[in-house]
């Protein structure tokens, strides 16, 4: 018997997936906090020193600079993607993904209702309107489902690809056993995307499990994008 959980989970990394193609694609704001913080944190010390040991003529000039270091705080975090990793925190099995964050991409907004995470490409620029992207989620392991009972349930019928090997491989990912199915989606004004759905059974050693799905998206004819998303997949890690 079929189980709902891949079938549910699945369909809405399919959605947030295409969701990005109409946010992402028509601007290219960061949205991080890391730059925000790293950039605003460097003038605190400038307006204390100088308001302390300064007569009351000077200080007039201090704001000025200020107002200019936040002018230039701003600009960076709206030009400077981040570099680095993004970790999710497997809950309930101690143990953590982490995955590395390619030149030219950022994270974005996760979508609504979806505990996720999301990368998007920023540059190159997005292809016809479609930026490439990453959709993480995580859900619990429901009591007496196996790793076989997940994968049976995970095939391209129910995430509606037409694919080539619609039921899907069989694999690993750093270590854990894994269900991979890839194939072509309409998006919303008929564009063909290039999709890759990846399922991770991860088990604690209490025996606590998590879902963890990986969905990949990117424009059908974007090669670059393609393996810029199998990098991210590749040098996932889990521990």
């Amino acid at each position: 018997m079929r189980t709902p959980l891949l079938v549910r989970s699945t369909a809405l990394l399919a959605v947030a997936g295409l969701g990005l193609a109409g946010c992402s694609g028509g601007e290219t704001e960061k949205v991080t906090s890391e730059v925000t913080s790293t950039a605003s944190a460097e003038p605190t010390t400038d307006p204390t020193d100088d308001t302390t040991d300064e007569p009351t003529s000077e200080p007039s000039e201090e704001p000025t600079d200020d107002s200019t270091a936040t002018d230039d705080a701003d600009d960076t975090s709206g030009s400077t993607s981040v570099d680095g990793t993004q970790v999710v925190d497997l809950t309930g099995t101690g143990t953590e993904l982490t995955l590395e964050i390619p030149e030219g991409w950022q994270p974005s907004d996760a979508a609504a209702d979806v505990p996720s995470i999301v990368l998007v490409a920023v540059d190159p620029e997005p292809y016809e309107a479609f930026a490439s992207n990453v959709v993480v989620t995580v859900e619990p392991l429901p009591s007496g489902l196996t790793a076989e009972d997940v994968f049976a349930t995970h095939d391209a019928a129910g995430l509606g690809y037409e694919s080539e090997i619609p039921e899907g491989t069989d694999g690993t990912t750093d270590g854990y056993p894994s269900h991979v199915v890839s194939g072509l989606l309409e998006g919303p004004s008929g564009e063909q995307l290039a999709q890759s759905s990846t399922v991770v059974i991860v088990e604690g050693d209490d025996g606590t499990g998590v879902v963890l799905a990986l969905a990949l998206t990117t424009h059908a004819d974007d090669t670059e994008g393609r393996d810029a998303l199998s990098a991210i997949l590749e040098g996932a890690t889990i521990d």
